[in-house]
């Protein structure tokens, strides 16, 4: 039995044990596989948008024995509605994993778990999913390959809320983990960064500020 990576290993673990799981754009199809043999779900399937990592996933899951459904559909348009408790949408950019959400009304609604992990844009997730009325309820960061990641669990409210400056950076980690200080230094790192691009920039002065109160925020929850 093949291993998970750190980042899919920790989305994993935020699944519901009983729950039914679609894993979206699931590429080679492991985490699926994982997640049936281990017998956390009470079903499991995945989808994909294109026919070669669709292909790819079904051979995994004939390989390992995994009796799970795949559907070829963007998001999870084709996905029968029963199978939608929890939703994990991975390795893909904060902004495409918006896209996907928004084009999925049956996600609007309380009940449902949502397990997200942004490649890149994870602001522009964090930004998307406060404004749509989504929770993060858990927040947790991991180290992969030498690249820092957030993993999200998320649900439907349908209260809208506006984010912090650092929020918007860092979301509801709390510097209690070696992972999570490595996530937050580097968002610090990043924001010092923009600022000297910024600074005399005068049509930038409101991102300049915004980011600026984003850095004294996180320096002081760094403490």
């Amino acid at each position: 039995m093949f291993r998970l990576s750190k980042r899919l290993s920790l989305a994993a673990s935020y699944v519901k044990t009983g729950s039914s799981v679609c894993d979206v754009g699931t590429d080679h199809g492991y985490l699926p596989v994982f997640l049936y043999k281990s017998g956390i779900c009470k079903s499991v399937c995945a989808t994909e948008i294109n026919e070669k990592p669709l292909n790819n996933a079904k051979s995994t899951f004939e390989k390992y024995n995994a009796d799970i459904d795949i559907y070829l559909c963007d998001g999870i348009e084709a996905v029968p509605k029963d199978k939608i408790q929890t939703v994990i949408i991975t390795g893909m950019g904060g902004d495409v994993i918006s896209g996907i959400i928004d084009r999925a009304p049956v996600l609007f609604k309380e009940g449902i778990n949502l397990i997200l992990q942004p490649m890149t844009a994870a602001r522009e997730l964090r930004k998307y999913l406060s404004s749509k009325g989504f929770k993060v309820c858990r927040e947790e960061a991991v180290v992969d390959t030498n690249r820092v990641y957030s993993v999200m669990d998320v649900s439907y409210t349908g209260v809208s809320y506006t984010l912090s400056p650092y929020e918007y950076r860092i979301g509801i980690l709390k510097p209690d983990s070696e992972a999570n200080i490595v996530y937050i230094k580097r968002q610090k790192r990043l924001i010092e960064e923009l600022l000297k691009k910024l600074e005399n920039v005068p049509d930038k002065r409101d991102l300049y500020e915004f980011e600026k109160k984003a850095l004294e925020q996180i320096n002081n929850y760094l403490g």
